[in-house]
């Protein structure tokens, strides 16, 4: 499987220079596996986006970590008996290519019988990953509906981040929320819990953490002291204010059981990345019949503390 490197020598207002930005992409689930920042002055890149080392990259098997898109679906809200939908384990045909950034497109005619079942009849799905400078990258999805009946999904940018320590990181933006905890690893009944609100400032990690937060702020820091860095998710873009924003967030690190019972994930790699993901889980996104057309995108920051 060819991996599509993208970079970036550009610099921003932000303080960010091009350096030894880049990120990694795979054609199989328009996924990117990693993404390295670069600050100005800085002689090595950071790693940002985690994928696993027993990762398998081979179709149809979902790679585990980067940005896997979840389509039609997230998780198992909705219809499908498929856990998180099908694109992520698709090949996708590269569309367009040039400095720092790759789109990525997937169509009806893509998809096997049993994933056409799924949808109601002809789209187009598009992502596109934009390596603005040296500490921003962004994603961007879109969705056409060329069916005669209006289409209804659920999604998720489901990103994995490097952390230098889960027991050191902590995630803020969530406080005052209200938001569905899943149960733990092994547990009698896989039910979600809602929470009216959570009173924390902060969210920290000490087991097994599964959440879907519902109308979320605009920013997600996490704040990853062991590295001494702070990742912002951003699920819009300044200038950019006719796509749509994904409401929700999900925050989830499998801890050590879940991990262990995860044939591509190493016993001991949850120590070393969290997911915070740009979602809409609880309302369902509906795209008209014959042309209707989606899009959305979240934008991700890296900052020394």
């Amino acid at each position: 499987m060819q991996a599509r490197v993208i970079s970036s020598s550009s610099s921003s207002s932000g303080g960010g220079g091009g350096g030894g930005a880049c990120a990694t992409t795979y054609e199989h689930g328009a996924h990117l596996t990693g993404w390295k920042a670069s600050f100005d002055g800085d002689k090595d890149a950071v790693d940002v986006i985690f994928t696993s080392g027993s990762a398998i990259f081979k179709p149809p098997k979902a790679i585990r970590g980067g940005i896997p898109v979840c389509w039609p679906q997230f998780a198992n809200y909705g219809p499908l008996e498929l856990q998180h939908g099908f694109a992520r384990n698709c090949a996708w045909k590269v569309t367009d290519e040039k400095e720092g950034s790759i789109e990525y497109t997937l169509t009806y005619d893509d998809i096997d019988d049993e994933q056409k079942a799924m949808v109601p009849g002809p789209f187009t799905l598009k992502i596109r990953h934009v390596v603005v400078d040296g500490t921003r990258m962004r994603t961007y999805m879109s969705v056409t509906n060329e069916s005669e009946k209006e289409l209804e999904f659920t999604t998720a940018l489901h990103t994995y981040f490097v952390v230098g320590d889960i027991t050191k990181t902590s995630v803020s933006g969530c406080k005052g929320l209200s938001y569905l905890d899943a149960p733990p690893h092994g547990s009698a009944s896989s039910d979600r819990v809602l929470v009216d609100e959570d009173k924390d400032e902060k969210i920290t990690f000490a087991g097994e953490l599964d959440r879907i937060y519902f109308n979320t702020p605009n920013e997600v820091v996490i704040h990853d002291d062991a590295r001494s860095l702070e990742i912002v998710v951003r699920k819009s873009i300044k200038g950019e204010e006719h796509l749509s924003e994904l409401p929700d967030a999900v925050v989830w690190n499998p801890w050590i059981d879940k991990s262990k019972a995860t044939g591509d994930l190493g016993d001991d790699e949850y120590k070393g990345f969290v997911c915070v993901e740009t979602a809409s889980v609880k309302d369902k996104i509906k795209v008209p019949a014959r042309g209707g057309t989606w899009s959305t995108a979240h934008e991700i920051e890296v900052r020394k503390k």
